[in-house]
């Protein structure tokens, strides 16, 4: 069975959570584990319309302090925003969790992106 076919098959049956990980490992499929967990490096790009919700971003952003390589806030007084970039490295889970997370805040607009390598 081709590891492509596998993790077509993994993400129908796990459509709204992820696989547990004793799904995969039980499975004797070279590399599969690694395609799942794969360690990506990436931009978050967090636009702060409301500064009364400052407070539930840098909070959301320490519980993902394990991700997060390094960060860049900047105060744009002339447009009343505040732009946040943050460097993430991370599996694409984890990342996608933290920039979800952020995006359901109102008042708070969220775009990233990731490498493939």
């Amino acid at each position: 069975m081709d590891k492509c076919f596998f993790a077509s098959f993994l993400f129908l049956r796990y459509r709204t959570t992820p696989p547990p990980a004793q799904v995969i490992s039980k499975v004797n499929f070279p590399g599969v584990m690694d395609m799942v967990s794969e360690k990506r490096i990436g931009v978050i790009g967090i636009i702060v319309e409301d500064r009364q919700q400052v407070p539930q971003v840098n909070s959301l952003l320490s519980s993902f302090n394990e991700v997060i390589i390094g960060r860049m806030g900047l105060p744009y007084h002339e447009r009343s925003l505040s732009i946040i970039s943050i460097i993430v490295d991370g599996s694409t889970d984890e990342i996608g969790a933290l920039s979800g997370r952020l995006g359901q805040i109102p008042g708070i607009k969220v775009k990233s992106t990731l490498v493939t390598r």
